[in-house]
């Protein structure tokens, strides 16, 4: 729960554990019985999803035409609509960690979808971050484990934006 104080400062009171006003006494109670805070109601405002996928098969991570044919599936396959076309570029490796591999991106309305591919050492990073809230988690991980072979993956979930105001100022 966040409370609203004056016009332009938030501050959020983790001690409050419930949505009622808790007993306080002193300059908070006057400030609030004041109206100068107010309560704010929030949500989280989205997902994001980030896989480090392991042992991924090397012919697969260095086809262009399979990471733009994943940008465009995947999306319509989440119930996401795309802004823009995907795209794909190569980029070319630093000769120390980075190998080289193919870099996509494509805008959806609901946030966006990346991945990078690391041809010669078998991996790959992904990231699918929307606004909705309920990502099917279970069948992006599938998806890309089955598209590139991968043996491991490792997750990384995060709720975004956890105190996002549930109404316009």
């Amino acid at each position: 729960m966040v409370w609203q104080v004056g016009v332009h400062l938030s501050v959020q009171l983790s001690l409050f554990k419930s949505n009622t006003l808790p007993a306080i006494s002193g300059w908070p109670a006057f400030l609030f019985f004041c109206g100068i805070i107010q309560r704010m109601d929030t949500t989280n405002f989205g997902e994001h999803l980030m896989l480090d996928c392991y042992g991924a098969d090397n012919d697969l991570l260095n086809s262009k035409e399979l990471v733009l044919q994943l940008l465009t599936e995947l999306p319509e396959k989440l119930g996401m609509h795309k802004l823009a076309d995907p795209v794909v570029y190569f980029a070319a490796g630093n000769g120390d960690k980075d190998p080289g591999g193919w870099s996509g991106f494509v805008v959806i309305m609901e946030s966006h979808i990346a991945l990078h591919t690391f041809v010669g050492r078998g991996f790959l990073s992904a990231d699918v971050y929307t606004c909705q809230n309920g990502m099917d988690q279970e069948f992006i991980i599938n998806y890309f484990k089955e598209t590139f072979k991968t043996t491991d993956i490792e997750i990384n979930f995060v709720k975004r934006g956890t105190r996002y105001p549930t109404l316009n100022n």
